[in-house]
């Protein structure tokens, strides 16, 4: 049942803040193909950024930065990892808030990439095949 004081987002609305709220609700849902999926339309429909905020960590921030920072850390947990669109957000909003989470995700790759890397070589020294096992390369 529908409270009347928290409308349910209607899918195919054309409302900014009615996508980015289905965006959020399939990232909460951990559905990343359908969250991408909303997160790209959002872009879309707002490229610039002045049709809405959220706030993230007591900073208002746009939907349309929201939704980059998204689909940049999501791209980085795939397999291969593709660092460019974090990488873009980065360079693109250099002084908000979110940069510091792209920061942390990219250590934490970072130490997962050295360790996989540790592991290959131990292979290696130890006669263990024929080269490194396939895994999570990140640069």
């Amino acid at each position: 049942m529908d409270s009347p004081l928290l409308p349910r987002p209607r899918a195919g609305s054309k409302d900014i803040a009615t996508i980015f709220k289905l965006a959020q609700k399939w990232s909460d849902r951990y559905d990343d193909a359908k969250s991408k999926e909303k997160y790209k339309e959002l872009l879309a429909f707002d490229p610039d950024g002045k049709m809405g905020t959220t706030e993230y960590q007591k900073e208002q921030v746009s939907y349309t930065e929201y939704a980059e920072f998204n689909l940049g850390s999501g791209a980085v947990r795939t397999r291969p990892p593709d660092p460019a669109p974090l990488l873009a957000f980065v360079k693109k909003y250099p002084e908000v808030a979110m940069v510091k989470n792209a920061y942390s995700g990219w250590n934490i790759l970072s130490q997962i990439n050295m360790k996989l890397q540790k592991y290959d070589e131990a292979l290696t020294s130890m006669g263990g095949g024929a080269g490194p096992a396939p895994h999570l390369a990140f640069p």
